[in-house]
């Protein structure tokens, strides 16, 4: 009776030593992930907030550098302008624009696509560099525009001009070609390349190259 006993006794520890190992065990198991996914998360949440740090300054850069200066060679005058991105226009800016990009032929002023002008300084964004914007033609008049029409084979009879959508440029430092691979890369609308009279023809229609 007493061995049976013991043997109970030596068999109850043995179990207790058992259960307390496989407890241990279980404790090894889940201790030490648990104690990692602590600074993991941490080092996550970190990751995501110089992420996000690093996108405003990005952001806050691309804005700086909408600020663009257009010449305009048939009337000598200059215009420096902060382009705008998003819905949000300058009523102010956008009557100087209207003005400064008017027929010079007749005088004539036309309202002016907002996005015409965000495609310049997205342009000038992408070569990343500062520069003058030659403007050779903005909005055309229709009698303007039939006049030309006359003159070349290379207007088209319902021209974007005619509607304030379309703009005739150079851009100091580059040159014609490089400016059209630029704007074709943007994919913004329409671009023209006329290498012979050395200019390109930007405008917010559909996107398509001649």
């Amino acid at each position: 009776m007493k061995e049976s006993v013991e043997e109970v006794s030596r068999l109850s520890r043995r179990s207790f030593l058992l259960a307390s190992a496989q407890l241990a065990g279980a404790l090894w198991v889940v201790a030490p992930v648990e104690s990692l996914a602590v600074p993991i998360l941490k080092a996550e949440a970190e990751k995501k907030k110089r992420d996000r740090r690093l996108l405003t300054i990005k952001a806050e850069s691309r804005v700086r550098k909408k600020a663009i200066t257009l010449h305009n060679l048939n009337t000598g005058e200059h215009l420096e302008l902060f382009a705008r991105s998003g819905r949000e226009r300058n009523d102010e800016c956008q009557g100087q624009v209207q003005k400064f990009l008017r027929d010079h032929r007749t005088g004539e002023q036309h309202a002016i696509d907002p996005d015409l002008i965000d495609i310049l300084a997205d342009i000038q964004y992408a070569c990343d560099r500062r520069g003058v914007f030659e403007i050779l033609s903005g909005y055309r008049s229709p009698k303007t525009n039939t006049m030309l029409r006359k003159r070349s084979n290379n207007v088209a009879r319902k021209s974007y001009h005619m509607t304030g959508q379309a703009i005739d440029i150079r851009f100091q430092g580059l040159s014609t070609r490089e400016l059209r691979n630029v704007a074709r890369s943007l994919k913004r609308g329409g671009v023209g390349y006329y290498p012979k009279s050395s200019f390109v023809h930007i405008d917010t229609g559909p996107v398509r190259t001649w």
